[in-house]
């Protein structure tokens, strides 16, 4: 009998995300159920036999070859390409495929905001969106952004490489507290921050009018005062004498007092 011309099945694995333009190469699958040389052909490729140049000439292989399949990979994103290798009547593509677009951007942050006045609405500068290769989502908690200078806002939308991103955010009403603004963008976040000022704790000035012609020895009382200008409780001390809050018991301890 004629020696047998008809090989084995065989498959290549396919490539997925690729880089786009890159010459990919298949594993090498072993040539089998053949008796006799046969032909070997590709299409839209190259192939080589146990390791030697890769060619798109027309060859032969016998059993035990080992051949590998290149191909080119697309231009473009997303993309698949596929040679075919031809074995005698058996053949098999080998399929390349482009990784999808890099939506995720380079790390960003914004500056933190600090001495604001409570409850005031504060704006962060503008970073520049970058390392992405399609439009990415971008979302934001605790505040607003906008996009190239236009209109703020919470809504979810999306950016390209190079946009101008600012966050805005309303400070907390409380002196000396801490407000974040989280902006996501490609699932990398940034936070802006704003941190209240301290509250003013330096009266407005007291003035006790003297007391002249007071008897030896005798407690002597100030008018009083009224305490404004403070924007929380302050500390308050007396030195040589005593004190009294809102018509209450003279002491020398430190207490406390508010507008």
């Amino acid at each position: 009998r004629a020696g047998d011309a008809e090989p084995d099945p065989f498959a290549f694995p396919a490539v997925d995300n690729a880089e786009p333009g890159a010459l990919t190469t298949s594993v090498a699958i072993i040539v089998s159920g053949i008796e006799v040389p046969v032909s070997i052909t590709v299409r839209d490729g190259l192939y080589a036999i146990n390791d030697g140049a890769f060619t798109a000439d027309a060859g032969l292989v016998v059993s035990g070859d080992r051949v590998r399949v290149q191909t080119t990979a697309a231009a473009t994103l997303g993309t698949t390409r596929s040679a075919r290798l031809a074995i005698g009547n058996a053949n098999a593509a080998f399929t390349v495929t482009t990784r999808g677009a890099d939506t995720m951007p380079n790390g960003f942050g914004f500056a933190p905001v600090t001495n604001v006045e409570p409850g005031a609405v504060v704006r962060s500068g503008s970073i520049v969106v970058a390392g992405i290769e399609a439009a990415s989502p971008i979302g934001i908690v605790n505040g607003q952004y906008a996009i190239n200078g236009g209109a703020f806002t919470a809504a979810p939308g999306s950016v390209v490489n190079g946009d101008r991103v600012r966050v805005r955010q309303q400070a907390a009403s409380s002196f000396t507290t801490t407000t974040v603004a989280t902006l996501t963008i490609g699932g990398v976040a940034g936070e802006f921050s704003a941190t209240t000022r301290a509250p003013d704790l330096v009266p407005d000035a007291l003035a006790f009018a003297p007391v002249m012609g007071a008897d030896p020895g005798s407690a002597v009382v100030s008018a009083a005062q009224t305490i404004s200008g403070l924007e929380a409780e302050a500390l308050i001390t007396v030195e040589g004498g005593r004190y009294a809050l809102n018509d209450g018991a003279f002491t020398a301890v430190p207490g406390r007092v508010v507008n």
